[in-house]
């Protein structure tokens, strides 16, 4: 079951993303809608010119005559003007007649009315034709450099870059803020109930005790009782075991769940550990049919230091021996549960495989879920509470570290332990 935290943090991941992708369309549309208009702005200055000059043409009749806007003398304002571009007037059969500006036009002439942009240099480039009385007198082709509106354009992209850098950190820390305040309730919720959770546990304990103890005693002596009596009190003490059991399990949650965040630095032996693991294990009648075959590295392979993990003992030992349990316990009668050993830079893996009645693919998920069961009639003839697995994932997530599992139905399951052998 996933933490307050795991859903801070994935609900403050899926906002941001909705932002960048909302955010993100909404740049590209305007990028988009601005780079038209500029272009169609250029298109709309580069027409007009071009018309200047057919316009600037004088007409006569059987003479070839050029545009005046050329052709003239030109003020030192109107030659400073036209010198970026490249103005030219061809005859009808394509020769080159005169040209003002100093643009490069590396493309050839079209005969044909034409609008192309030029990539080196950049331009837009436009042709013409030049036309009198159904008689063409020639073409004019004019070039403008795209240098401003390039500039417009990168403007407009830093601008709507940096704004939506701006508005993502701003939703950043709006979202976080705004989760935060969403979810303070449950917090405090989920605190209260496992306040009272614990306290609860805590308080049942006595009572139970009492019970459990009680039935003991008149198990004892047995011979003041009658066979009914006897069957009864077996009852009564197999129900308080169970509740022992189930209250100690909830107690663990939740002090589990109040103190996440603590390590301890101190370094343990996992032989021993697991050893811890297994004793209480080995001693309990149901379980008195199932093998364990543990398995570590070769003798004289790794150091015995190599097989240190870091984090309280108890809790490690608490970590296997619930697994442990949980893998005998699902276990075929004479069955094998086998506990390999393996050793990394920074890890050691403990891997509990048993031969048993497996998992579905569907349930896995839910595998660590509080009072969780593979058996779907959820009674107590295995003598688990649904608890052992969800308490080893706080545990080992408590310690730095984590349970993985694979399984599949009728033959079995593997539970993977990672452990950190150092902070």
């Amino acid at each position: 079951m996933e933490d307050i935290k795991t859903i801070s943090r994935r609900l403050v991941v899926s906002n941001i993303v909705v932002f960048i992708v909302v955010l993100g369309v909404l740049s590209a549309s305007v990028f988009y809608f601005w780079s038209n208009q500029i272009a169609e702005q250029e298109q709309v200055e580069i027409s007009r010119l071009t018309d200047s000059v057919i316009a600037s043409i004088d007409f006569e009749k059987d003479k070839q005559v050029l545009p005046d806007l050329l052709a003239t003398e030109m003020s030192e304002t109107e030659f400073h003007t036209l010198t970026p571009l490249r103005l030219q007037y061809f005859s009808p059969a394509g020769k080159l007649l005169i040209e003002r500006g100093t643009l490069k036009i590396k493309a050839p002439l079209q005969l044909e009315n034409s609008l192309t942009v030029q990539t080196s240099p950049h331009a837009l480039v436009q042709t013409k034709s030049a036309s009198h009385a159904g008689k063409l007198l020639g073409y004019v082709r004019v070039a403008t450099p795209l240098n401003d509106s390039d500039e417009k354009m990168q403007t407009l992209l830093y601008g709507l870059s940096l704004g939506l850098l701006v508005a993502l950190s701003a939703a950043g820390v709006g979202t976080v803020w705004l989760v935060k305040l969403s979810l303070s309730p449950i917090q405090q919720y989920i605190y209260r109930l496992e306040k009272f959770t614990a306290d609860a546990a805590h308080e049942l304990r006595s009572p139970i005790t009492v019970v459990r103890t009680n039935s003991e005693v008149a198990l004892k002596y047995r011979e003041n009782s009658s066979k009914k009596d006897i069957e009864k009190f077996e009852v009564i003490l197999d129900a308080a075991m169970q509740m022992q059991r189930l209250t100690e399990d909830l107690l663990t949650l939740a002090r589990g769940q109040q103190t996440k965040g603590t390590i301890e630095s101190k370094s343990h032996s996992i032989v021993e550990i697991i050893d811890e693991a297994l004793a209480p294990v080995l001693n309990t009648p149901r379980h008195t049919q199932v093998k364990f075959a543990v398995k570590l590295p070769e003798s004289g392979t790794v150091p015995d230091k190599e097989l240190e993990v870091t984090g309280k003992r108890d809790e490690i030992t608490r970590i296997i021996r619930n697994i442990v349990e949980n893998a005998a316990r699902y276990s075929e009668e004479n069955g094998t549960v086998n506990i390999n050993v393996e050793t990394q830079p920074n890890e050691v893996i403990v891997e509990i495989i048993d031969h048993g009645i497996g998992i579905a693919a569907e349930d896995l998920p839910h595998v660590f879920d509080r009072f969780w069961r593979a058996d779907k009639a959820r009674n107590h003839h295995r003598g688990g509470n649904g608890l052992g697995l969800s308490i080893a994932s706080t545990l080992a997530q408590q310690n730095n570290g984590s349970i993985t599992v694979k399984s599949e139905l009728n033959k079995g399951s593997s539970f993977t332990v990672t452990l950190a052998k150092r902070l």
